[in-house]
């Protein structure tokens, strides 16, 4: 049986919504910080993931994207 996962992932600083606390959100950060989270998945059995890259707007959605195909895909090729 596969074990799979939908989470929202959002590179860099934009806002998460955890800004009131002193935690990173999972799946929240810079291009280390999200692939530690995947590897993290992955240790506990998470075979498949689908990720949501959102931003506070187009522009900078389609920047989450391009800096996690740049940055964090390469990293599981």
């Amino acid at each position: 049986m596969g074990v799979s996962i939908r989470t929202n992932l959002t590179m860099g600083g934009a806002a998460t919504g955890h800004e009131h606390s002193e935690q990173r959100g999972l799946m929240t950060g810079e291009a280390a910080q999200i692939i530690e989270d995947i590897e993290s998945y992955r240790a506990v059995g998470v075979d498949y993931m689908v990720l949501s890259v959102v931003g506070n707007s187009t522009e900078e959605t389609v920047e989450n994207l391009n800096r996690f195909n740049a940055d964090v895909r390469p990293h599981f090729a």
